[in-house]
């Protein structure tokens, strides 16, 4: 099967799955869209047992990182397709793709107005053709949502234009850690019942991060744990009246809760995150209150070997 049969399958197959009310699906590119795919390395946890989480902590956290990126070796700007200019400095990080073509480089760029509610970012993704250490094409991914780091780009169609851009690859073990977290929330409001809570989350090296001058819920997505978005949960309920420690499934995770008399919470996590390479991709997006500028990003973490057929996140 060719690398573009692959992806289109596994596009529609992804299709599929991910629907339902409240969330926009990532199309794949038999419906016009292109699948953008991001290769990441999930490393084995340091630990796996934490102590006295504040409401707003990490329970359980372990790293990825990009399989590969570059770094610009000048400034560099274009513009968008409003007539805007697009700038990155030098030294900027792009993170590698993978499209049915080959492999981009891709980074956010500015936010942009699409409407006098509605926000976008604009992001940029560049190729080379012929590996000279010189980008030699470049394309706009105008999202038409919240896209603050790369992994969240959606591109609605490769419209690639010349360039000249010199980059230089980063090794390894120098490219920006982002983290797979079990966050942990707790509330005990006046006049109601203490609450808790978990949610499994997939958070963006700040330097590849874009800034906004808006508030947002930060870097960090969703990481879905299964397709369905009808049946997606975005917190995993405590139960604070159960006596002693709750084990919680979170997809391919199992953890050990305990929640003291003052909200503190422990955890051992028994089963981390699968390490390895993966296929990170935007499954869907989650607007709150109907406005990009408040949207929740929701991941899929494919298997790098899994055939178009049999793939689970």
């Amino acid at each position: 099967m060719s690398r573009h049969s692959a992806l289109s399958a596994l596009g529609l197959l992804v299709a599929l799955f991910v629907t339902g009310s409240g969330a926009e699906a990532a199309e794949p590119s038999a419906s016009g869209r292109p699948l953008l795919l991001f290769p990441i390395i999930v490393e084995p946890p340091t630990t796996t047992s934490t102590t006295a989480v504040a409401s707003g902590g990490d329970l359980f956290s372990q790293a990825f990182r990009s399989e590969a990126a570059v770094r610009l070796t000048s400034a560099y700007q274009l513009p968008d397709a409003t007539g805007r200019t697009i700038a990155f400095p030098d030294g900027a990080v792009f993170a590698k793709a993978v499209i049915a073509e080959s492999d981009v480089f891709c980074a956010p760029g500015s936010n942009g107005a699409i409407g006098i509610f509605l926000k976008g970012d604009v992001g940029v993704c560049f190729r080379d053709t012929d590996h000279d250490g010189v980008f030699d094409g470049q394309a706009l991914v105008d999202s038409a949502s919240r896209a603050r780091t790369a992994y969240e780009l959606k591109p609605n169609a490769w419209r690639w234009a010349p360039a000249k851009v010199p980059y230089s690859p980063i090794r390894p073990e120098d490219i920006p850690a982002g983290r797979i977290a079990i966050d942990y929330f707790y509330v005990d409001p006046p006049l109601a019942r203490p609450q808790a809570s978990v949610a499994l989350r997939i958070c963006a090296p700040d330097v590849m991060t874009a800034p906004t001058k808006e508030w947002t819920w930060g870097q960090c997505g969703t990481l879905m744990v299964g397709f369905k978005i009808t049946a997606y949960r975005e917190r995993t309920a405590i139960d604070l009246k159960a006596l002693g420690p709750q084990v919680l499934t979170l997809g391919p995770m199992a953890t050990t809760v305990r929640v003291d008399a003052t909200g503190l919470a422990s955890a051992e996590t028994s089963q981390p995150f699968p390490a390895g390479r993966k296929l990170m991709m935007l499954a869907a997006t989650y607007g709150r209150p109907n406005d990009p500028a408040l949207q929740t990003s929701i991941f899929a973490l494919l298997p790098a070997d899994a055939p178009p057929g049999e793939v689970r996140p």
